[in-house]
């Protein structure tokens, strides 16, 4: 399995920012929205009703923002649109509006079913998909909050008995979608000329290299680094559940799922650079990667309690599944404080997403739909 991205850093964030611009005019042309999000592709469907549902989710979404200061609206339409680009030719209607729709029901409380659901009965009258279904199955319960990885195995559960990956798709693209939304706020990182593996090998094989050149910061805010490092969680939790759960993927999904861990080593490629420099004795950073490379080959990258053996352990248990969202903020902040520590952690999270491709049934040790569970 080959490592490729549906979408780069790059496009992603041009095609956001677009979508910003025609969403905040007074009357949204939904037929050029369409056309930005199907990028050359064609939509195997009725384009009126496409162009409803267009007009419908923002509308619903209009003046509501997400964590990061985006418009909601764009979530939603990021997704539809990395859906289509894994899609070869074309976008199918129940694709597309599952995508549109799937935080409808977390996203605005309260909302009519009917309000939304006639869409899935225009495009789906027979309901062959059960989009409704797919979409109780996509929308997170308030138990579910606190325990990511019981909503995904209950996706991921509905899919295996079902038969149905659509899903599984959704979900993807929504996670890539969320992932690369950090770029949204940090454009000057598109702009680097560094590179992670190429200092690595520095650091690593030149002996008299000295220190690393000098690299302008990413400035990422509080906000920014905790989201970003959960987002990563949330992927290396999901791909490691899909490996270790889902009885059949399909080539869109495969499509997605390497695209999905591209995203991932993409972001801690860059992240990783941001804290590999703050690192000024390189003697030391030698002795940090030569250590997650160790601990990475002698299967640290799994649930494990906290331990004074190595820094990396504890880190899903300390940071992912603690309940408390002020004490979960504190450790996450604290952690990304830490440069070594962080150092640390992006090259043995690159090496694990890189195992997801490398490993046909590669999982993270520890990781299951009823918990996170420390193994010896």
């Amino acid at each position: 399995m080959k490592t490729k991205r549906i979408i780069s850093i790059e496009e992603h964030t041009i095609l956001i920012s677009r979508f910003q611009r025609l969403i905040s005019t007074e009357s949204p042309n939904v037929r050029v929205l369409g056309s930005l999000i199907l990028g050359g592709r064609r939509y195997d469907g009725n384009a009126g009703i496409f162009d409803q549902g267009l007009n419908y989710i923002v509308e619903q979404l209009k003046g509501s923002f997400r964590k990061l200061g985006q418009p909601a609206a764009i979530h939603p339409l990021s997704t539809v649109a990395i859906l289509a680009r894994s899609h070869p030719g074309k976008l199918d209607a129940p694709h597309a509006f599952l995508g549109l729709f799937h935080d409808l029901l977390e996203d605005i409380p309260g909302i009519k079913k009917r309000s939304f659901s006639k869409y899935f009965h225009l495009i789906d009258p027979e309901g062959a998909w059960d989009l409704d279904g797919a979409l109780r199955c996509l929308s997170m319960t308030k138990k579910e909050k606190h325990r990511y990885w019981a909503y995904l195995g209950r996706i991921i559960d509905y899919c295996n008995k079902s038969g149905d990956l659509l899903p599984i798709h959704v979900k993807i693209a929504d996670r890539m979608s969320n992932t690369l939304d950090t770029h949204l706020a940090v454009p000057t990182a598109l702009t680097q000329k560094t590179n992670f593996y190429r200092d690595i090998f520095d650091v690593l094989l030149s002996v008299d290299f000295k220190k690393l050149n000098e690299m302008e910061s990413f400035e990422l805010s509080e906000a920014e680094r905790i989201v970003l490092f959960r987002q990563i969680l949330k992927n290396l939790l999901f791909c490691s559940l899909i490996n270790s759960e889902l009885k059949h993927m399909d080539e869109t999904g495969k499509r997605l799922f390497t695209g999905l861990i591209a995203a991932s080593i993409g972001e801690l490629e860059w992240l990783g650079l941001e804290v590999m420099h703050k690192v000024r004795d390189v003697r030391r950073l030698r002795e940090i990667i030569y250590q997650s490379i160790d601990y990475v080959r002698g299967g640290g990258m799994s649930v494990r309690a906290k331990s004074t053996e190595h820094p990396l352990d504890g880190i899903l248990l300390e940071i992912y599944a603690e309940r408390d969202r002020s004490r979960r903020k504190r450790k996450t902040l604290a952690l990304y404080k830490d440069n070594e520590v962080m150092t640390a952690a992006c090259v043995a999270l690159v090496a694990a997403f890189s195992s997801f491709i490398h490993e046909k049934k590669f999982t993270i040790p520890g990781v299951s739909p009823t918990g996170l569970d420390p193994v010896s």
